[in-house]
């Protein structure tokens, strides 16, 4: 954002979801010195991605310092990885510390946005039946709170619980039950993870099975925690880390280039995984793709192959 002039402080902004980017913007705004910020939130909070994946075990894989916003780097996350619970805590008290709450509509979806030519104005239907106005509107709606529900064949005559992860039903009881995961990315490792040690049985259904990355999971102990909040450049450092971003333009560059030795050194990483931590080779043949590492998505797991390996999965 360029410095704000006195006409820009005057206008009025709509900013729609309070989400991580919807929270930044209103952060930033506010601090320039704008007085006209409404943020409309469809649910009842704030954190977005965190609040609305609240399924048991979700983990970001994207370190926990680089997933921080520079100017509120958090010195007590608890592990490298954080889990959502703890990275939608930490965004909510980075809002509630830089005063923006009482700019946030809660429970309020906006349904339409039409832009009045005649009069430069954007005319923003909400779901309380208002129309509101703005000079500017920033939509930080983001991608993934419209969750592709399927219906299946039979589901209707299925008499136990059936809901999509994004919609996690707290009343569902998964310890000591029987559950089936549909899908294979991200949030159904991470399902399986937590739930072959929680449920007395957990079976996985899926398409196809996907590469997992080998990385590390580690807490950060008492003594680092005080170091960082002693010394913010180490926690600087690990966001900023060369290596670590170098490992993310040289995949993001390859990705282009199938035929790379960079790809190849990334799918016999991956190759490896399965060779090295999965006993039984029939279960290994199950879970190793027929396709090049890279054509979906990469899953970052530290335990994923353990613990389809339990006696529960």
């Amino acid at each position: 954002m360029q410095d704000a002039g006195q006409n820009d402080k005057n206008l009025s902004y709509a900013i729609i979801r309070a989400g991580i980017s919807g929270i930044l913007a209103a952060i930033k705004l506010h601090a320039r010195g704008a007085t006209n910020i409404l943020v409309y939130e469809k649910t009842t909070a704030l954190a977005g991605t965190w609040l609305d994946n609240r399924y048991p075990g979700p983990t970001c894989d994207t370190p926990s310092h680089a997933y921080s916003y520079s100017f509120a780097l958090n010195p007590d996350w608890s592990a490298y990885y954080a889990c959502g619970a703890e990275i939608n805590a930490d965004f909510t008290k980075v809002a509630t510390d830089s005063g923006i709450i009482p700019l946030i509509r809660f429970n309020t979806e906006v349904l339409s946005c039409r832009f009045d030519e005649e009069h430069c104005i954007w005319r923003i239907g909400l779901s309380t039946g208002e129309t509101e106005q703005a000079d500017l509107v920033i939509v930080a709606s983001g991608v993934l709170h419209h969750s592709n529900i399927p219906d299946p064949p039979g589901l209707d005559r299925y008499a136990g619980k059936a809901f999509h992860s994004a919609r996690w039903d707290d009343s569902a009881m998964v310890d000591g039950a029987k559950v089936g995961i549909i899908g294979g990315g991200s949030t159904s490792t991470q399902l399986v993870n937590a739930l072959s040690k929680r449920s007395a049985r957990v079976i996985q259904f899926q398409r196809s099975p996907q590469w997992i990355t080998p990385v590390p999971k580690f807490p950060y102990t008492p003594e680092q925690r005080a170091a960082f909040r002693d010394d913010p450049s180490l926690m600087a450092a690990i966001g900023n880390d060369p290596q670590y971003w170098a490992n993310i333009y040289r995949f993001t560059d390859d990705l282009t280039n199938f035929i790379s030795s960079q790809m190849a050194e990334i799918e016999a990483i991956c190759r490896q995984n399965p060779e090295m931590n999965v006993s039984d080779p029939d279960l290994g043949e199950k879970l190793r793709p027929n396709y090049p590492a890279g054509c979906k998505r990469l899953i970052y797991s530290w335990e994923y192959y353990q613990c389809v390996q339990l006696a529960s999965v």
